[in-house]
C-alpha cells in the first residue's frame, strides 16, 4: 500500500504536545462543598420524595412522571458527584423494568410512585433509550462496575432493528425515531452515536464502533448543512448547522442538534468538518436563530438563553437546552468560546431557586403567571438541574475520553506510557483508511487515521494507560 505524505500537521502537533493542557471532569466528594452541590441535593430530594428509586422529573405534585431521559441524567450526576448508591437505585429499577418490558427496553416515562402503572407516555423512542445506555456507559467508566453492561447490550438489540442498512438508501447508517415512526431525528442519532461508540470502546467491540461510524457518516453526509452566503435572505444563508432531521420531525433548525452535535461528535469531523461553527449560528445569525433574551420576573431581567427551535411562534428561555449549549461552548478549545458559555451559564445562575437549588424547565416574560408548555413551564426540572451541575463540574456525558478504554487505545504499542513509539506507529498510518482490519493508528476505530486520532493521542501523552 502506498503511503501518503505525512504533511506538517502531525509533526507540528507533536512539537506542541508537551505544551497542551489536559482537561478532566471534576469528580466531587459527597462529604464537602463542591460546584453544583445545591443541584445534586435537589436531585436527591426529588428521588427521596418516593420509594420507587426513581427521580420525579418535575417539582410538581400533579405531575408524577419520571422520564427516562431524566433518570439517565440523574445517574450521570449522582455518579460524578460521588452519590453512587443513588445512581445504583435508579439503575436497579431500570434493570427490572427492562426485563419485564415486551421489547426489553424502556418506555418514555414511568409513574414515579408505581413504575408498573400505565402512563400516557408509553412509546419506545430511540433518543431516550440511547440516553439510558449513555448513562450506563458513564457509570461504568467512572466506577469500573460492569454489572449493568448487559442492560446496554439488551437495549442495542432493539436499537439495531431501527438501523437503516440498505446500501442505496440515502439514510443509510441512521436509526429511525421509533418502531412506529420511520422519520429520522438528528438529535436522537447523535445520542445513538455516543451510546454505540463508547459502549464499543468499553467492551472493545468493533461492531458497536462500526455502527457509530455509520451514524457519523450519515450525519456528515445528510444532516451537516454548511451553506454559502446568499444575496437572498433565508434561514441557511451563510449558516453552518445541523438539520433537525430527515422527514417531518418539527422545526428545520433546532438548538440541540448544534450543541449535542459538538458535544458528541467533537469540534471537528473526520474530514475536518468544522462542527464547532454550528455554535456560531447559535450565537448570531442575521436571518434568525434560537437565541433569545427574556425577563424572568420584575427583578431578574434580560436573561440570555435559547429556545428549542426556529419555527416556534413565541420566544422563551429553555433552561436545560441553554445549558446544553453552555456545555458545547465549554468543550471547544477556541478563543472566545468559554466566554460565550459563561454568559449563558451565569444568566442561568441568576434564576436558581434560592429555596432549594432547583431550576425551572422554561420561562417567558409574556403573561409569566400562566403555566403553559413549552414556553412558560415554571416547574423545577431534573434536566435543568443536572445540566447546570454538569457545567459547574465541566462534565460532558457524551464523551468518555477520560475512560481507561480510550487511554489503552492511545497506547498503541501496549507498553509503558503513551510516547514516541506510539506516535511513530500513528504517523505511519496518517490519512490512511480501512476497517478490515482497522489500522494500528486508527485509535478511535472510525476507519480513518486523522486529526481526531491525533487529538486522542495528545490527550493521553506521557500517561501510563496500564495503571
Amino acid at each position: 500500500m502506498k503511503r501518503k505524505s505525512l504533511g506538517l500537521f502531525p509533526l507540528l502537533s507533536l512539537a506542541l504536545i508537551t505544551l497542551l493542557s489536559q482537561t478532566t471532569p471534576v469528580l466531587a466528594s459527597p462529604d464537602g462543598n463542591y460546584p453544583g452541590e445545591a443541584q445534586i441535593n435537589w436531585l436527591i430530594r426529588q428521588q427521596n420524595l418516593h420509594n420507587s428509586g426513581l427521580v420525579q422529573s418535575y417539582e410538581d405534585g400533579n405531575n408524577l412522571n419520571a422520564y427516562i431521559f431524566d433518570q439517565a441524567l440523574a445517574i450521570v450526576a449522582f455518579t460524578a458527584s460521588g452519590e453512587v448508591e443513588k445512581a445504583k437505585e435508579i439503575l436497579n429499577v431500570m434493570k427490572g423494568l427492562q426485563l419485564t418490558d415486551v421489547n426489553n427496553v424502556w418506555v418514555e416515562c414511568y409513574d414515579v410512585n408505581d413504575p408498573n402503572k400505565a402512563t400516557n407516555c408509553d412509546k419506545r423512542v430511540t433518543g431516550p433509550i440511547a440516553w439510558m445506555v449513555i448513562a450506563i456507559n458513564f457509570y461504568e467508566c467512572k466506577t469500573k462496575d460492569s454489572n449493568y453492561a448487559p442492560m446496554a447490550r439488551m437495549a442495542f438489540e432493539w436499537l439495531d432493528a431501527l438501523r437503516i442498512t440498505e446500501e442505496n438508501d440515502e439514510r443509510r447508517g441512521s436509526l429511525k425515531y421509533s418502531d412506529v415512526d420511520p422519520n429520522i431525528s438528528t438529535e436522537h442519532n447523535i445520542d445513538a452515536y455516543s451510546a454505540y461508540y463508547w459502549r464499543g470502546m468499553l467492551d472493545a467491540n468493533d461492531s458497536d464502533v462500526n455502527k457509530a461510524s455509520l451514524i457519523m457518516d450519515y450525519l456528515r453526509r445528510e444532516m451537516w448543512a454548511p451553506s454559502p452566503n446568499s444575496n437572498e435572505p433565508c434561514d441557511l444563508s451563510g449558516a453552518v448547522v445541523f438539520w433537525e432531521g430527515f422527514g417531518p420531525k418539527g422545526y428545520a433548525f433546532s438548538t440541540d442538534p448544534q450543541s449535542w452535535g459538538v458535544l458528541a461528535l467533537g469540534a471537528f469531523g473526520p474530514d475536518g468538518e468544522e462542527f464547532y461553527k454550528s455554535l456560531d449560528w447559535l450565537w448570531y445569525s442575521p436571518w434568525g436563530n434560537t437565541r433569545t433574551v427574556q425577563d424572568f420576573n420584575d427583578r431578574i431581567e434580560d436573561v440570555n438563553g435559547f429556545k428549542s427551535g426556529t419555527g416556534e411562534p413565541n420566544d422563551y428561555v429553555w433552561v436545560d437546552g441553554t445549558e446544553h449549549a453552555v456545555a458545547a461552548y465549554y468543550s471547544v478549545s477556541r478563543e472566545g468560546y468559554k466566554e460565550k458559555g459563561d454568559l449563558f451559564h451565569t444568566d442561568m445562575r441568576r434564576i436558581i431557586d434560592i429555596n432549594n437549588g432547583g431550576l425551572v424547565h422554561s420561562f417567558c416574560q409574556t403573561d409569566p403567571n400562566t403555566i403553559r408548555w413549552p414556553e412558560n413551564f415554571r416547574y423545577n426540572y431534573v434536566a435543568s438541574a443536572a445540566w447546570y451541575y454538569f457545567n459547574e463540574a465541566r462534565i460532558n456525558p457524551f464523551n468518555l475520553r477520560p475512560c481507561f478504554a480510550e487511554c489503552r487505545a492511545a497506547n498503541i504499542d501496549k507498553a509503558g506510557k503513551v510516547a514516541f513509539i506510539d506516535y511513530a506507529i500513528f504517523a505511519l498510518d496518517w490519512l490512511e483508511t480501512g476497517s478490515d482490519p482497522y489500522l494500528a493508528g486508527d485509535i478511535n476505530r472510525d476507519g480513518r487515521v486523522n486529526r481526531i486520532d491525533l487529538d486522542i493521542l495528545t490527550e493521553y501523552w506521557l500517561k501510563d494507560c496500564n495503571e
